[in-house]
């Protein structure tokens, strides 16, 4: 059976919830939280960047519902949208947000998104504070723990005139895409926008505060990000019935001619997989009735084919080889007999000689085996290909430190830091960052789709550290397909 991947972009969200046997109440918008000091409040204009946000958004189709503990000096706009609400408090530090966000949190709906600009209260009027930085970590881990489905865009702060800038740029920016990627190992649901780019001193006259000009460039920004992580498509209608036993869905959403629309399902809306169709679009609106999988009460639509993930449902295999005796053997879909390989469970092997990034990711430890004895790491990961779907694309996904190359049933298909000749005992020919090592850096591979054949189905990794006595390891795969295939 295959499976489908976790999307980790978020998009817009429709809430099955069951109240009765086949009773299903639906609710389809998008709910921003504004976050932040003055520059959210707005400082310069009634409104700041929440008012010609909220015009694109809705402007763009999405249903905007703005939330938040308060609503002062918010624009006409707003006031007659009823979208007033946010969260900016003029002259608070990261740790006054950090102070009240929990009780915020619980006075409205679940936010789809999260807009995150503090701390320039941190750096302003002579202060310095140099734990900025942590406290703004431990604001987005208190969000996320709280509010675990929400997708938080962090901002770097602005540029200002004066001291305050050099501190700002010091101790505080430099330090939150480190920050973004400690949350995003361990799962959680965050973006950095970089919006010192966005906005110029030039568009703040008193060289703390946008102006009108600054604050809409702000929004177009925030417009952006937003787009990233959620979707405008909305379900307008569900009808849920049993046929034969078999609960079914019966979903309606807004659509445009064209593109082609994959239904995404969820247990507890935390993480979402595509049901294997794809649903061309019918128009303005498209209809399609589903079967409703075992548990799922949460539904969402997303533009685009349904995705495969190959290694869902895999566990690694893994050798540290003592000789080259194997070759290549060992990267091919039959192993030799006797070759030594070690069942694992999981998908990431790696080490960490102290506490560390890659810690949350490593599933298989290798330490004894490796450090200080071979920098190189053999590992094989068995997979299904159904008979069906036609699949379009094949892309890999790595987390790696600090280098590798990858095969597939036995033909090399990537490598990153790798030598040219690659023994059993080779070593990377470069290091990896940590801060890049946590993220999945993705390959267009669709010039391979030839190599998958029917059935089973073999990708083989050599990982390579840059040294036999490196202090960490990692390499974790992700091998994805979009696929058509009609319900």
């Amino acid at each position: 059976m295959i499976s489908h991947a976790t999307v980790k972009t978020a998009f817009l969200l429709l809430t099955v919830l069951v109240a009765n046997f086949f009773t299903f109440k639906a609710s389809a918008k998008l709910v921003v939280y504004p976050v932040g000091d003055s520059i959210t409040w707005g400082a310069t204009v009634a409104g700041g960047y929440r008012s010609p946000l909220y015009q694109k958004l809705t402007a763009a189709g999405y249903d905007v519902d703005m939330v938040g503990s308060t609503t002062s000096f918010s624009d006409q706009v707003l006031r007659d949208a009823g979208e007033e609400h946010h969260d900016g408090h003029g002259g608070w530090t990261i740790l006054q947000i950090d102070q009240q966000i929990e009780r915020w949190l619980q006075l409205f709906e679940v936010p789809d998104v999260i807009l995150i600009h503090i701390g320039t209260n941190d750096f302003g009027s002579g202060n310095s504070n140099t734990n900025a930085i942590n406290q703004l970590d431990n604001l987005m881990t208190k969000i996320a723990l709280a509010t675990p489905t929400s997708h938080m865009i962090v901002t770097n702060l602005l540029e200002r005139d004066g001291i305050a800038n050099t501190r700002i740029q010091t101790d505080f920016n430099p330090f939150i895409i480190d920050k973004i990627f400690r949350q995003l190992s361990l799962g959680r649901k965050v973006s950095f926008l970089d919006m010192r780019a966005v906005v110029p001193l030039s568009d703040m006259p008193d060289g703390v505060h946008p102006n009108l000009a600054g604050l809409t460039k702000m929004a177009d920004a925030y417009f952006g990000a937003i787009q990233n992580v959620v979707s405008p498509l909305k379900i307008t209608s569900i009808d849920v019935q049993a046929v034969e036993g078999q609960r079914q869905a019966s979903l309606t959403w807004s659509s445009s001619l064209g593109p082609t629309y994959a239904i995404q399902v969820s247990k507890d809306a935390s993480e979402w997989s595509d049901l294997p169709f794809s649903f061309p679009s019918a128009g303005r609106t498209t209809s399609r009735t589903i079967p409703i999988p075992e548990g799922i009460r949460f539904f969402r639509i997303r533009e685009g084919l349904p995705t495969a993930d190959f290694l869902a449902e895999t566990n690694v295999q893994w050798l540290v080889p003592s000789d080259g005796s194997l070759e290549m053997t060992w990267s091919a879909l039959t192993l030799p007999e006797d070759a030594g390989f070690i069942d694992g469970e999981g998908l990431g092997a790696g080490f960490e000689t102290r506490s560390g990034p890659f810690d949350p990711l490593i599933s298989i430890n290798v330490i004894d085996a490796m450090l200080s004895i071979n920098p190189s790491i053999y590992l094989r990961y068995h997979f299904e290909v159904p008979a069906g779907p036609q699949f379009k694309t094949l892309t890999l996904g790595m987390r790696y430190d600090d280098g590798y190359v990858a095969y597939l049933n036995g033909t090399e298909i990537a490598r990153r830091n790798a030598p040219s000749i690659v023994a059993w005992d080779a070593i990377a020919t470069k290091s990896h960052l940590d801060l890049e090592g946590v993220e999945f850096e993705n390959l267009d591979l669709s010039e391979f789709l030839g190599l998958l054949q029917l059935g089973e189905n073999v990708l083989a990794i050599h990982g390579m550290n840059r040294t036999k006595g490196g202090s960490d390891l990692l390499i974790e795969p992700l091998l994805t397909s979009d696929f058509e295939q009609a319900p």
